[in-house]
């Protein structure tokens, strides 16, 4: 697993990550966790696409993350 920046959205954390998925596919997803990071295990979640690279997979989950940011952020 690769993980980018995290960002932060209001008082959680969102980290995009590529993981491998079988043998040479990738899936993006986030790791969501709340304002202390030391505490439980972060919430996991993988988007349904598979890409050929883990660059592939990253791009695309930072992508999501900025887009569901900007998202949360025009909601306020």
């Amino acid at each position: 697993m690769r993980a980018a920046t995290p960002v932060s959205i209001g008082e959680y954390e969102a980290v995009p990550i590529a993981e491998v998925w079988g043998d040479t596919d990738w899936r993006a997803g986030v790791l969501l966790s709340g304002s202390d990071p030391r505490g439980d295990r972060p919430v996991k979640s993988l988007y349904p696409q598979v890409f050929a690279s883990e660059e592939e997979a990253l791009h695309f989950a930072c992508r999501e993350c900025e887009r569901q940011f900007s998202a949360l952020s025009g909601a306020h």
